[in-house]
């Protein structure tokens, strides 16, 4: 996972079907994040059946750079207080909601005496 949480744009999907499945049919999706760069990010991930076989599998790269100012606010050390002052934020009537998606379930407590 990108300790960053940066958002970013995709620069190559492939999939490759391998077999087909029925609508309602059980499978799993695996992924996996094989490398994070500081530009860029390499995952892949596979679609099994219920018994195992290999239904899909599909590459994605994804370009990451955001910039110094995202780099400060999502610091590990600053992220509690940027997570907050989102939250905060988020309250107010006209808050942007599509931030959102780039924080969820990252809520962060303040250290003591904040």
């Amino acid at each position: 996972q990108d300790r960053k949480h940066r958002p970013g744009v995709s620069v190559h999907l492939e999939t490759e079907v391998v077999k087909s499945v029925c609508a309602g049919d059980e499978v799993s999706i695996l992924t996996h994040t094989d490398k994070i760069g500081n530009t860029l990010a390499f995952s892949t991930m596979e679609i099994l059946d219920k018994d195992g076989a290999l239904v899909a599998k599909g590459k994605h790269i994804k370009f990451l750079p955001m910039g110094t100012h995202f780099s400060v606010i999502t610091h590990p050390l600053v992220l509690p207080w940027t997570l907050n002052f989102y939250e905060m934020l988020q309250k107010r009537k006209g808050a942007p909601q599509g931030l959102a998606d780039h924080f969820t379930g990252k809520k962060l407590p303040l250290p003591e005496g904040f």
